[in-house]
């Protein structure tokens, strides 16, 4: 069936974020003159301390109307925005966030079988009930270790990580995905390795984008795998999470079960960091 037959879902959350030992000391503010400190190779930059918070609507209304962003991942961002203001999908999300046990934490906004191509986009929206600045320690270990649903095993590892630059650029690191499908008594096994990259724009807005590595041999075979990942707070003690996430992946004819496992990691994916969040 071919080695690329399922990599449906990688949320950074990592989905899409880092394992590595986080320093304790958050980088200055936008502002100070505290020069930023040079990570180590197995460190992840952490953003600019943060002031108080901004409002939601305020903290969507950037996104939506930066000129990168949009111009990067203007279908993602078509989800959740709507002429440079949040968008009503994204409204009725926020309504009701996953705030742990056993609730649904993925939204399937789209599912559909193209000439055997499956085409995903999903949306997960988490409330931290932690402050900001505690959710970005976690961030090098929410996209790390190892998941198990009813047909499929994901292991998580981060292969390679690079410091701050400069300015609003935080970083970023390489994160394998090693994946495999239980079909019957067929076993399908799959590599990809994702592409994320840090940044901040404001002190209080932290955004993860995330793609297939260009020029990785692992991802040959594969489509398209985006996801856009923004944290910022809710309140000075609640943070929240909003991952949308687009997928396109070969099926070979089985939609079904391609579906079943994009959702079910999805879901797992969630609960996943929603739970290293709060350790």
């Amino acid at each position: 069936m071919g080695s690329k037959f399922y990599f449906l879902i990688l949320i950074l959350l990592g989905i899409s974020c880092g394992k590595s030992k986080t320093s304790s000391e958050d980088l200055p503010a936008e502002n100070s003159q505290t020069p930023t400190p040079t990570p180590s190779p197995t460190s992840l930059p952490v953003p600019p301390t943060t002031p108080a918070p901004e409002p939601i609507k305020a903290a969507l209304e950037i996104v939506c109307t930066n000129e990168i962003l949009l111009s990067k991942f203007p279908d993602e961002l078509s989800v959740i925005c709507s002429n440079g203001l949040p968008s009503q999908t994204i409204k009725t999300a926020l309504d009701s966030p996953y705030k742990g046990g056993n609730e649904k934490a993925l939204t399937v906004l789209n599912s559909q079988d193209t000439n055997k191509v499956s085409n995903f986009t999903l949306l997960v929206v988490l409330e931290i009930p932690k402050p900001l600045n505690t959710v970005r320690a976690s961030l090098p270990t929410i996209p790390t270790g190892t998941l198990t649903t009813s047909n499929a095993v994901l292991n998580r590892s981060v292969i390679a990580t690079r410091g701050s630059s400069s300015g609003i650029d935080l970083g970023g690191r390489d994160v394998k995905f090693d994946l495999t499908v239980s079909v019957g008594p067929i076993e399908v096994k799959s590599i990809s390795v994702l592409q994320e990259d840090i940044s901040g724009l404001n002190a209080s807005l932290v955004v993860i984008e995330s793609s297939l590595k260009k020029d990785a041999p692992e991802n040959k075979d594969d489509i398209l795998s985006n996801s856009l990942t923004f944290i910022y707070p809710k309140d000075e003690n609640t943070t929240l999470y909003l991952q949308i996430n687009r997928q396109k992946r070969g099926n070979l004819g089985q939609h079904d079960i391609a579906s079943k496992t994009a959702i079910e990691l999805g879901q797992s994916l969630a609960v996943d960091s929603f739970t290293k969040f709060n350790l």
